[in-house]
C-alpha cells in the first residue's frame, strides 16, 4: 500500500509537528526543574539551622503557646484554647488525654499524633 504525494506530505508535517512539540514540552519541562531547583536552593539559604529543627521538632501541649498550638494541622483557634485551659487544671500525661478537651477525640488524635508531644 503506497502513499499519495499529499497523504505523505500529511505525515511528515504531523510527524514534525508532534517531534517539535515534545522539545518544546522537554524545555518547559527543563526549565521548571531549573526554577524548582534555584528556589529550593534559595529557601535552604535563607532558613538557619535552628528554624530547621522548630521544623521538624513537635508541639508540647504542656507549654507550647497559643500561637504554637496553631501550628498543629487540625488544631484551631478553640481548640487551642481548649488544651490551654484543661492544662491549667492538670497538666496532660500522655496525648490520649488531649480526648477530655472537646473537639479532640480518636480521629483527631490519630491526625496529629505525629505533631505533638507530651513531656
Amino acid at each position: 500500500m503506497w502513499f499519495t504525494k499529499e497523504e505523505r506530505m500529511g505525515i511528515l508535517i504531523i510527524s514534525f509537528s508532534v517531534l517539535i512539540g515534545s522539545f518544546v514540552l522537554n524545555r518547559r519541562e527543563e526549565r521548571a526543574m531549573n526554577v524548582i531547583a534555584a528556589m529550593d536552593n534559595d529557601i535552604r539559604e535563607s532558613v538557619t539551622g535552628a528554624e530547621i529543627d522548630s521544623l521538624s521538632s513537635k508541639v508540647n501541649v504542656n507549654s507550647a503557646s497559643f500561637e504554637e498550638l496553631l501550628s498543629v494541622p487540625g488544631i484551631g483557634p478553640k481548640i487551642a484554647e481548649s488544651i490551654i485551659e484543661r492544662r491549667k487544671i492538670r497538666k496532660f500525661k500522655d496525648i490520649y488525654e488531649l480526648k477530655e478537651v472537646k473537639g479532640i477525640g480518636d480521629k483527631k488524635i490519630e491526625s496529629i499524633k505525629r505533631y505533638i508531644e507530651v513531656k
